[in-house]
């Protein structure tokens, strides 16, 4: 069954959870249905579609299956993958997560690595953290493995979340099927 909401729904849904998260003190996922920007384009042709504008903050986390249209990837990039998601309002913000995917058969390794950065107008961007994952030099896995990776312990607020993502490997290629924010409070309701 596919599900359509309209952009007040989808608001009025975020606005819920924000204020249930708040009142319990639990850390909901902020870009859960928000808006956001990519650039370049994805171009991976397997998964490629016009889908690839709302997968990454569905909240559905499928494996990053290059096969599959549910996933966003990337291969020969001449930038970096740059990800900006609008959280509709400042956040604290206490982690973020991106799932990915790696299986060197395939030459698909995870990132070398990927930075956050935070910006409450859009603009002007400060960092907030950065993972460079747990590659030690030789492939992880042969076959295709799901990942998650983390920047813990953020503690910054914001309401624009920049992920700069440096692929690894000859190809350079890159898969995502979800990013999550992960906060509690919400810092300026107005």
């Amino acid at each position: 069954m596919i599900l359509s909401y309209s952009k007040a729904s989808m608001a009025f849904i975020t606005a819920i959870t924000a204020l249930c998260a708040a009142v319990s003190g639990a850390e909901v996922n902020l870009a859960l249905h928000r808006p956001y920007e990519i650039s370049p384009k994805p171009n991976y042709p397997l998964c490629t579609d016009a889908d690839d504008v709302w997968q990454l903050t569905d909240g559905r986390k499928r494996g990053s299956n290059w096969t599959q249209r549910t996933t966003v990837g990337w291969q020969h990039c001449n930038r970096v993958p740059e990800i900006t998601i609008d959280l509709g309002r400042v956040y604290s913000v206490s982690s973020v997560r991106i799932y990915t995917v790696s299986g060197s058969m395939a030459g698909v390794f995870e990132p070398y690595c990927w930075v956050v950065m935070l910006s409450n107008d859009g603009s002007d961007y400060r960092f907030a953290g950065f993972d460079t994952g747990d590659y030690r030099g030789d492939p992880v896995e042969k076959r295709r493995q799901s990942r998650k990776r983390t920047v813990d312990n953020i503690g910054l607020a914001g309401r624009y979340v920049k992920i700069f993502i440096q692929p690894r490997g000859e190809a350079a290629l890159l898969f995502l099927d979800e990013v999550e924010i992960l906060g509690t409070e919400e810092l300026d309701p107005s």
